[in-house]
């Protein structure tokens, strides 16, 4: 019942409980559907690069690794330096971009 109830709050089926236009987007895209609704809405604010980055950033494997002792303090200054102010979602840019 939530994964229709989650459907329904993306506007991914109809009021008959079909797929809607959006939710057959949605459906083709490899993407849970929270990230697709995300990336189709993106094309409408003018951000699809952006939340591409985000995407394969969420989707892929984990891309951080646990520094040798000897060098964390060089790591969290690199790490600090790709922190973002407004979130995680960010943050992932920064690191991708880097």
């Amino acid at each position: 019942m939530q994964a229709l109830e989650d459907l329904d709050y993306l506007a991914a089926l109809d009021d008959d409980g079909n797929l809607s236009e959006v939710g057959i987007i949605m459906s083709e895209l490899p993407l849970e559907p929270p990230l697709a609704k995300a990336l189709i809405a993106s094309c409408e604010f003018d951000c699809v690069n952006e939340l591409l980055t985000i995407a394969a950033m969420l989707t892929a494997p984990p891309c951080f690794v646990t520094p040798p002792v000897n060098k964390e303090e060089a790591a969290a200054t690199h790490r600090r330096a790709l922190l973002h102010p407004d979130g995680d979602h960010m943050t992932l840019i920064n690191v991708y971009n880097a």
